[in-house]
């Protein structure tokens, strides 16, 4: 076992090695992850504390140099055991010059030495922890980072130590759970990569209690069938040892990736459709079910039972089948001409499994003209604000409207940008919000084919906080006077690069930041068709932000980048490589804390983003 670290101005180290106990392991994962600290002493002693010296190692001890402890020998290891393995130093071990030094923290804390298991003085200090949180008279915080005085010293004692979990094994697991509540468990040679066949694997619950178990195959793959969620995984292979907690927090992030898709319920997908998108009262509705069970779990004839609910939630209709083609299954149904308007619930209910789905019934007066307007494009960017989309209206009946009278109306209004290759990222400028005003575009005559071409130039729209939604809607004036009207939305990105942020995640209950800590923030530049966009500059700032009382419900952050609600305490500059990715250090200094905002601006695109968090001091951290 082989713990390598670097150290600058040392002449030994202090070194600290605790055994948490293999039988204990499961105890200690409940309150950690592999490389955690909490509670040790419930699970572990220390078998290991002494000086160990790094001169001779190097000739400028000045400089930066790498060292190596062989854990082998120092301690007799265990195999599946977990060794923490610390490092402090005092002022006696530093060989940074300071003029005037009289007092050295070794004359305030003695001189350590070494440590022997066996002497249970010492053990009750160490354990009792009195040397580790005492803070002497002399303790300045302003003077933390002094190297030459006693406070920075103490410092690097009580919050800096380096620490390390380290466990002697080379098998590698992962794990998959899908919906049906099974485990695959997958086993692997971390030094080759291949899989492991043979390994035991025993799932727990939080309450180590076992769950399940079983010895994966030639492929090193185990399916374990479990009834409640596991905690803990623990794989077993002669000596060696392997954990793998699986609750959510534990979980590797798939943000990064496409991951959306309709949820298998019970291993059965299904589908409800209708003959169209809404209905009048008294209409009769033509619905179908399409049921997929490829696990075939279903035996035949299996019951399928359709039920309608009106808006109040009253059943109106209630229908089994047993029978079905291919799996498609036919629901007819309608409802009464004085029935009550809104949204209808339609759901199907096989093998425990629902689908669901909303049937608008209303009282309207239907349109007689089918109108389509195509762009030829999913979207419009800033490159080429100008639009034109070809606009085509036929009677239901398939007939060529021409000659009718149409006018359209265009409004840009906000929305919510997202890229699915970046769905953690925040591409959006919460400091700005966008309104504009409805714009007539189009007032003219269809040709003899019912057709006409309606054009325009978006203008540069500098204010837009990300992507906007063009909404365009029209209207066809029959000769009666009557009008059919439609509505078409087409995204809008008025900028040709975009940039979005990613915060560090912060402390659980409340993902916030602490005070004194460098925290780095991600940023990403991407097209308006949201591929990489590489070496962009950008520009950074950091506002402090005024608090918001109780009685403001306001969610738009816009009205306190202004005036004296909020102040610069930081920028900076980044560019992003080649493949559009980015990085930007920064520190809130104590004793500031509150609400920040964060911006990032694209020099060339101009689209900026931003997002809002919250920094605190170390002790109200969750």
């Amino acid at each position: 076992l082989t713990f390598p670290f670097e150290a600058v101005n040392l002449r030994s180290v202090e070194v600290k090695i605790v055994r948490i106990y293999e039988k204990n392991i499961l105890q200690f994962l409940q309150v950690n992850n592999m490389n955690g600290s909490s509670e040790v002493k419930r699970v572990g002693r220390p078998v290991f504390h002494q000086d160990v010296p790094l001169s001779g190692t190097a000739a400028d001890l000045s400089e930066w140099h790498r060292y190596s402890l062989d854990l082998a020998d120092l301690i007799k290891t265990e195999p599946g055991a977990i060794y923490q393995v610390e490092l402090q130093f005092r002022r006696s071990q530093s060989t940074y010059y300071c003029e005037g030094q009289t007092q050295t923290m070794d004359e305030l804390t003695g001189t350590g030495g070494n440590w022997d298991e066996s002497d249970p003085e010492v053990d009750d200090s160490y354990w009792d922890g009195a040397e580790d949180y005492y803070y002497y008279e002399d303790y300045n915080w302003q003077d933390r980072e002094d190297p030459c005085t006693d406070s920075y010293y103490t410092y690097k004692r009580n919050y800096q130590e380096i620490r390390q979990n380290i466990l002697a094994s080379d098998l590698g697991l992962m794990a998959k759970r899908g919906s049906e509540g099974d485990l695959w468990v997958f086993a692997t040679d971390l030094l080759t990569t291949n899989p492991q066949s043979g390994v035991e694997v025993t799932a727990y619950n939080y309450q180590q209690q076992e769950l399940a178990t079983g010895t994966t195959d030639g492929e090193g793959r185990i399916q374990l069938p479990l009834e409640s969620n596991p905690y803990l995984l623990v794989a077993a292979q002669g000596t060696q040892r392997g954990y793998l907690k699986l609750d959510n927090r534990s979980s590797l992030s798939v943000s990064n990736f496409d991951v959306s898709g309709t949820r298998v319920q019970d291993g059965l997908k299904g589908m409800i459709y209708g003959e169209r998108g809404v209905w009048r009262p008294g209409d009769t509705l033509f619905l179908s079910f399409i049921l997929e069970d490829q696990l075939n779990r279903l035996p035949d004839n299996h019951p399928v039972v359709f039920e309608l609910s009106n808006p109040m939630g009253q059943v109106v209709n209630r229908q089994v089948e047993t029978e079905g083609l291919n799996g498609f299954y036919r629901f007819t149904t309608m409802t009464e001409s004085g029935a009550p308007t809104g949204t209808y619930t339609a759901k199907v209910r096989v093998g425990g499994a629902t689908f669901t789905k909303y049937l608008p019934i209303e009282t309207v007066k239907p349109n007689r003209l089918k109108i389509n307007l195509d762009f030829g494009v999913e979207s419009l960017n800033a490159e080429d604000a100008s639009y034109g989309g070809n606009l085509k209206v036929t009677w239901l009946t398939g007939v060529t409207a021409g000659g009718l009278r149409a006018r359209f109306k265009v409004t840009l209004k906000q929305s919510k940008t997202t890229f699915p290759r970046y769905s953690d990222f925040t591409f959006d400028d919460p400091t700005k919000s966008f309104e504009a005003e409805e714009r007539e575009i189009f007032d003219g005559q269809l040709d003899g084919n019912g057709e006409a071409t309606i054009s325009g130039t978006f203008s540069r729209e500098p204010d837009a906080p990300g992507k906007l939604m063009a909404y365009f809607r029209g209207q066809v004036f029959e000769e009666g006077g009557d009008f059919s009207i439609d509505q078409f939305a087409i995204p809008y990105y008025p900028f040709t690069t975009f940039v979005g942020v990613k915060m560090p995640a912060g402390d659980a209950a409340r993902g916030m930041l602490l005070t004194d800590t460098t925290h780095t923030v991600q940023f990403r530049t991407v097209s308006a068709e949201g591929e990489p966009s590489g070496n962009r500059n950008l520009d950074i700032e950091i506002y402090k932000l005024s608090w918001r009382w109780w009685w403001d419900n306001s969610a738009n952050s816009a009205n306190y980048m202004s005036g004296s609600s909020s102040s610069r305490i930081a920028s900076g500059s980044t560019r992003t490589n080649a493949n559009g990715e980015g990085t930007w250090n920064f520190k809130i200094e104590y004793p500031s804390w509150g609400r920040y905002v964060i911006v990032a601006t694209d020099r060339e695109s101009g689209h900026r983003t931003g997002k809002v968090f919250y920094a605190d001091w170390p002790g109200w951290a969750g």
